[in-house]
């Protein structure tokens, strides 16, 4: 199964969805296809933004092109090597290929991608969802409605993405939506590095205690994201889990944060980290160090979705998914291959991710395992 050609599609979106946080907004994407003499083909997924340029993720898959034709598609450890010869490859870049890999060995096999990686441990999965933005009394009524519809999990932005939020008004927040949800939905607070100081974060989050303990609240990525230590400090001087995100780049990195006690927690971005073989090596490492695992990252097309959910059935213990589901004019799900809802998500057993490009002239898929 020898690859013989690969074939890039961009998307830039240019509409973006009103009401939804920056961090969760659609990014542009560009999708990689790789084929093979065997007529088999798999497909993967680059995302723009914090993962790199539409342009950059372009040209750095034309240099990945070297690596891949002529190389067994089957060969995942080979390709990874060849990757690691490419200089300064961004990291969503080597998402794609790798998804692309997996999607391709799955279809070969005839097995969905979740066995590639081990097996599934489960498919159907309950879903994180994210608040929209208002004043607190609007964001606590929202709360309160996917908790009283059995949504068991949700996100709460401090702010701005990336800016300093207004600390009163967001303690205000956090304080309105821990008192509207029920006792089994979980809140993880996404600070995307709000505070400079561990003295700063933790007197914030002291004022809020008795009721972030009754309601489950879990600071994400307070510091900044190379501030492990810190992170550390913060973990050790109050009783609130600590998860990390945008530190969680490798498995190097992984293997720091335990060193170090960071964190309780950890949200695991396939395209953060450059794929599925990447992702898998750092949930070991969790499961060895009792580590929770959520799994989940930007809103991309159905493809990026699906590939998460792929690991989290892969996860011994994953705590509910973050997928964010938009729609794409280039790839859709197979059919029957996930049924998703407020608050769930199910996956089919169609081989490899389970994803078709609406363009295609001829089936990409193979025939589905009974």
């Amino acid at each position: 199964m020898k690859i013989v050609d690969i074939e890039l599609q961009s998307e830039s979106p240019a509409v973006r969805t009103a009401g939804v946080h920056p961090a969760d907004r659609f990014r542009g994407s560009v999708t990689l296809r790789v084929h093979t003499d065997s007529g088999l083909s798999g497909i993967g997924e680059a995302l723009e933004g914090e993962y790199g340029t539409v342009e950059a993720i372009e040209a750095a898959l034309g240099a990945c092109a070297d690596v891949l034709i002529g190389t067994d598609g089957g060969n995942l450890n080979r390709i990874h090597a060849g990757l690691d010869r490419i200089p300064d490859l961004p990291k969503s870049a080597r998402a794609a290929v790798d998804l692309a890999i997996h999607d391709l060995i799955g279809r070969a096999r005839g097995v969905p991608a979740y066995s590639v990686l081990g097996g599934g441990y489960r498919t159907d999965f309950d879903v994180q969802v994210t608040l929209p933005g208002g004043s607190p009394q609007e964001v606590a009524r929202a709360a309160e409605r996917l908790s009283r519809a059995g949504v068991s999990s949700v996100k709460l932005h401090m702010g701005p993405f990336w800016g300093q939020p207004d600390m009163d008004e967001a303690r205000q927040r956090v304080l309105a939506v821990l008192a509207a949800v029920g006792p089994n939905t979980r809140v993880d607070l996404a600070a995307h590095g709000a505070w400079s100081s561990v003295g700063t974060a933790r007197a914030f989050l002291s004022t809020m205690l008795d009721r972030a303990l009754a309601g489950h609240l879990a600071v994400v990525q307070p510091l900044h994201a190379f501030d492990l230590a810190g992170h550390a400090e913060l973990r050790r001087a109050l009783p609130l889990p600590i998860v990390l995100e945008e530190a969680v780049v490798s498995a190097t990195a992984m293997a720091r944060i335990l060193e170090l006690g960071a964190a309780d927690r950890i949200v695991l971005d396939i395209h953060r980290v450059g794929g599925l073989a990447e992702a898998r090596r750092i949930a070991d490492l969790c499961e060895a160090a009792s580590i929770d695992v959520s799994v989940g990252g930007s809103a991309g097309t159905a493809l990026s979705t699906l590939a998460h959910a792929h690991l989290a059935a892969s996860v011994r213990d994953p705590l509910p998914l973050f997928a964010p589901i938009g729609r794409d004019p280039g790839v859709t799900s197979a059919p029957g291959h996930f049924v998703w809802t407020q608050g769930h998500l199910s996956l089919g057993g169609r081989p490899g991710l389970g994803v078709l490009i609406e363009s295609d002239t001829h089936d990409l898929q193979s025939p589905e395992k009974t």
